[in-house]
This record gives structure tokens, sequence and C-alpha cells, in this order.
């Protein structure tokens, strides 16, 4: 169902592969304290820095992810995140991206 939604159609290629990476790293327990840092994703990704720091900002605007703990680059905490469509800490998915509106 999310991967057929209007806000997953549009996403740009970064941000869907993007997506497909939190999901490979997703454990069942773990929503909410996924942990993926521009940096990792980029090498992960095989691009540079700024497509990729896009990409993050789009899928928390399309609703697709939501950061659950800020980042601390002086104590090399790296933020953590949860994905919207699956459970977290016991509660159902919010399934924020049902809210996304293209823009006009």
């Amino acid at each position: 169902m999310v991967f057929w939604s209007d806000p997953y159609r549009d996403l740009t290629l970064v941000a869907r592969c993007l997506l497909d990476e939190f999901q490979a790293i997703y454990r069942k327990g773990r929503n909410g304290r996924i942990v993926l840092s521009v940096a990792t994703a980029s090498q992960r990704l095989n691009t540079s820095y700024k497509p990729v720091s896009r990409a993050f900002a789009e899928l928390a605007e399309h609703g697709f992810i939501e950061c659950t703990k800020g980042s601390n680059w002086k104590d090399g905490k790296t933020r953590e995140w949860r994905l919207t469509y699956e459970p977290c800490e016991g509660r159902e998915p919010t399934h924020d991206w049902k809210l996304w509106e293209k823009q006009k």
C-alpha cells in the first residue's frame, strides 16, 4: 500500500532508494531507534551528501519517516528515526504519509 501511494510516487529516485535502505535496516521492535546518518546513507547509496540530505528531508516531508532523536555531532550521536508505516513501541503505525498532499 505504501509503495503504491501518491506520496511514494512523488518521491525522487534518491528518496525512494533511501526509503529502501531504511526498510533494509528496519527490525521489528527497533522502530523509533533506527540509526542512519547522511554519511552512512551516502556510502550505501553510492552518491554524495547533498542529494541524500535532501532525500532525508523529502521522506520526512512526505510523512514516511520521523526523527525521534536529534543528532549531536560533538558527542558522535546520530539521529534516530521511525518509519511511520510500521508499528513503534507497541503502538500501531501512524501512517503520516497518508496526510501528505501535493503542493500546487
